[in-house]
């Protein structure tokens, strides 16, 4: 083997275990709320009554995969879809809304976008 097919098997190596070890990296699952609230003095019907206001997005834990961490986002997800759905059938306005994402170990997300597909 020449040098220089050694130095390549070599440079392909590290870029393989490069690759792998930035792909097993530490995921943060980050959460983002969205407040809604009326204005009283705006007619009922009007489009614009309600106002909503976003908070900044809030790490709440690591996990070693991200299937590790959209799995948490997915109970979570349908843990505040049935507590809206109850909070609704007992008659209580649901006013908020959250949203999460799974982000590399190292990067905030400045806003979450719907679904956490998306963030920047």
């Amino acid at each position: 083997m020449t040098k220089r097919a050694a130095s390549l098997v070599i440079g392909l190596w590290l870029l393989a275990l490069a690759t792998s070890a930035s792909a097993e990296c530490a995921w943060v699952l980050w959460k983002q709320d969205t407040t809604f609230s009326e204005r009283e003095w705006v007619p009922k019907n009007w489009p614009f009554r309600t106002t909503s206001s976003e908070t900044t997005p809030v790490a709440l834990s690591e996990y070693p995969t991200l299937h590790q961490c959209q799995t948490t986002v997915w109970q979570t997800m349908d843990l505040d879809m049935k507590e809206s759905a109850e909070l609704r059938r007992t008659g209580t306005r649901v006013d908020f809304l959250s949203r999460y994402a799974c982000v590399p170990f190292g990067q905030r997300p400045a806003t979450i976008e719907p679904g956490g597909r998306a963030w920047r």
